[in-house]
């Protein structure tokens, strides 16, 4: 395991672990006098999703893949994992702590340049990202806990925004043309980068309920983030945008 997944995978299971401890602490409230009003809704949940990332494909890396290779952005689009933590404040404010891991991957050949066989040359461009990040949820219709009187399903819907730390790795591994030689030589390599970058972004979400604590969840989300692409593989690259749209569906079990 790389120096990135084994960095990648602390970090998570520090996030959730902490995110779990402040779910734990919690202080019991006594039910509101009305059984149907929001009041402080319940202390949190677990949210696990699965859905898709796209990657919003700006920055000078990916403007130069587009326009030196037969690259296209929508190659990168690929599924996207997480794990959130969910913090009730109150019965219409939460905190979400989260991680998703996301590795997305296209095939793209030299522009006007093939082998001595006629076959272009030809490299895989990969990207992986992990998204630890948290945020604030506003719940305008608020949320009744499933504690405070008879269950009433109500579906719930959420938005909000949060920052958090993207941990990156690039890399290209395949055929590449020496430019620097008349010859134009062909040769074999492998190139990558991993870095942090901040992260920002905002989300907005529905729950089902399907009994008192399980419902089914629906979110979407757009971040920001890209960081510098330059050391001794890529060097002056310039920036890698990050960014993008996710959708996801999955499930949340309150307690």
């Amino acid at each position: 395991m790389g120096k990135f997944q084994v960095t990648a995978l602390a970090v998570i299971l520090s996030t959730l672990c902490t995110g779990a401890s402040l779910a734990e602490h919690r202080r019991p409230v006594p039910p509101p006098h009305d059984p149907y009003h929001p009041g402080r809704g319940d202390a949190g949940a677990f949210q696990v999703r699965v859905g898709g990332f796209f990657p919003a494909g700006g920055g000078d890396v990916w403007r130069d893949n587009r326009e030196f290779f037969t690259f296209d952005m929508e190659d990168m689009n690929s599924a996207m994992l997480g794990l959130s933590v969910v913090r009730s404040a109150t019965g219409w404010l939460e905190f979400g702590f989260n991680a998703d891991v996301y590795s997305g991957s296209a095939v793209s050949a030299e522009r006007g340049v093939v082998d001595e066989f006629g076959f272009p040359v030809v490299h895989d461009t990969r990207l992986r990202l992990v998204p630890v990040t948290a945020d604030l949820r506003i719940l305008p219709g608020g949320r009744r806990s499933h504690r405070s009187g008879p269950y009433a399903p109500a579906p719930v819907f959420y938005f909000g925004g949060g920052l958090g730390l993207a941990f990156w790795e690039y890399e290209e591994s395949g055929e590449f043309v020496d430019f620097s030689d008349p010859g134009l030589p062909i040769f074999a390599g492998s190139f990558r980068a991993d870095g942090v970058a901040l992260e920002s972004h905002l989300l907005a979400g529905l729950e089902l309920p399907l009994g008192p604590a399980w419902g089914l969840l629906f979110e979407g989300r757009y971040s920001w983030a890209d960081d510098q692409l330059d050391n001794a593989d890529f060097p002056g690259f310039g920036r890698l945008d990050l960014g993008g749209p996710s959708i996801y569906v999955g499930a949340s079990f309150r307690f």
